[in-house]
Formats: C-alpha cells, sequence, structure tokens
C-alpha cells in the first residue's frame, strides 16, 4: 500500500462554541494551517500528530482549545501560533523544530533587533546546529536561552 501524497488543503475551521468537539489519534498533515481555532472555540486535540503544515496550530478570538499530548513537528513557519485573546491550555506536547525554524525565528529576532528573552529545544546530546552560528557566529545573544530536551 503506497503512503498518501502531499496535497496542499486549506486545514481545519473551529468557530463557535463546540466544546464536544474531539480530535483524537489522527495525523493532519500539508495544510496550510493545520488547525484554527477562532471565536470562542473549545475543542480538545488529543494524541495527534500535527507535523509538515505550514502552520500547525493557530489560536485567537477568545479561543480556548485544549491541546493535550500531540506531537506538533516539521511545520514550516510555527508550530502552534497564539494571537489576540485566547486561553489555550497546552500540555505534554512534543514540539519539534526543525534547524531550519530555529533559524528563521532567530534570524527574525535579529533583523527586529528584538533581544528579550526566547526559548528552543535543543537536543542535550548534540551540537546547537551549525545553521545557528551563521545567524550568531560570536555565539547566542546571552538573552536568548536554549532549553534542553530531556
Amino acid at each position: 500500500m503506497n503512503s498518501p501524497a502531499p496535497v496542499s488543503w486549506g486545514g481545519i475551521i473551529f468557530e463557535g462554541l463546540n466544546i464536544w468537539s474531539v480530535i483524537e489519534h489522527v495525523e493532519i498533515r500539508y495544510a496550510d494551517v493545520a488547525l484554527v481555532f477562532t471565536g470562542s472555540s473549545m475543542p480538545r486535540i488529543t494524541n495527534s500528530i500535527i507535523a509538515e503544515n505550514d502552520i500547525g496550530i493557530m489560536t485567537f478570538d477568545f479561543s480556548s482549545p485544549r491541546i493535550i499530548g500531540n506531537l506538533i513537528e516539521k511545520n514550516k513557519l510555527w508550530g502552534i501560533s497564539c494571537y489576540d485573546f485566547f486561553f489555550p491550555m497546552i500540555s505534554h506536547n512534543t514540539i519539534g523544530q526543525s534547524e531550519e525554524e530555529v533559524v528563521r525565528y532567530l534570524t527574525t529576532l535579529r533583523e527586529l533587533g528584538i533581544n528579550k528573552i526566547t526559548c528552543f529545544t535543543v537536543d542535550m546530546w548534540k551540537p546547537l546546529p551549525p545553521a545557528i552560528h551563521e545567524v550568531y557566529p560570536d555565539g547566542l545573544p546571552p538573552l536568548i536561552v536554549a532549553l534542553v530536551k530531556l
């Protein structure tokens, strides 16, 4: 049996009160924005894979999704984006960032002149990705903190 081929599609939108809506044990891939939560939506997303989308999850406009126990990785721009008024519960997820994502994020911060504390996850047994040294050849700025994934 062949694996599905990548086909771009819009994504899934939750809008309005929907507290009984559940996405569980699914894979969401190749979407522009895999999951959008808006308009006070409150669905539960658990034990799923959200990967290889432009944006994994976007939440705004008083939405309160419960995002628990998922694998969120390899999304081109962001794994999770939160805007305006939002109240998500985000816990026990594995959120992976590719080297490209980390470099793009650090480059954007540097270009905007932002030197506030931010963080990203690295494997404690590997050195920082070489591309990060291209962005910061003298090492990471002191206010950027690298968290270690155990």
